[in-house]
């Protein structure tokens, strides 16, 4: 008799956790660099995420660190507003969408963030861009994340 997905998932959560994680400074990665400099900064960032309980959620959180986990990827631990408390996003699964401090935007800007970051403005040739790559990055994190599962 084959194990359960239980069992499964918790052999996988037990082992994950065992690795050793190593703490970012800067990545290779730009959305990576991203959230590190948001975290650096104390700056909310407005996420769209595909995992967890509830895929494609959006989500105000505070990065407090960036890390990775060999042989598992970068993860972002934040206080997720969603929550009300501290969470751990696979940086693989969020896309983000906007950047404000206390609902006004601060800190890094959309020059900093780059064309990644969608903005709220009125439609314009830039914001059109900015959707049009919003949308591409939308699709690529739901094709990684489907490849990852084994569900395409």
């Amino acid at each position: 008799m084959g194990s359960s997905y239980g069992d499964e998932h918790d052999w996988a959560l037990r082992t994950w956790l065992n690795q050793d994680r190593v703490s970012l400074q800067t990545s290779s990665d730009p959305k990576g660099q991203q959230v590190i400099e948001a975290a650096r900064q104390g700056i909310r960032v407005k996420i769209v995420y595909y995992g967890g309980s509830e895929p494609g959620s959006t989500r105000w959180i505070r990065p407090t660190e960036v890390y990775r986990v060999e042989g598992y990827g970068m993860y972002v631990a934040a206080f997720c507003e969603l929550r009300g408390e501290s969470r751990t996003f696979r940086l693989s699964r969020l896309v983000l969408t906007d950047s404000r401090v206390d609902g006004v935007p601060s800190g890094p800007t959309r020059r900093q963030f780059g064309p990644s970051v969608a903005t709220s403005t009125a439609p314009t040739s830039t914001g059109r861009q900015g959707c049009m790559v919003m949308l591409v990055g939308t699709i690529l994190v739901v094709v990684i994340a489907l490849l990852a599962c084994g569900g395409w």
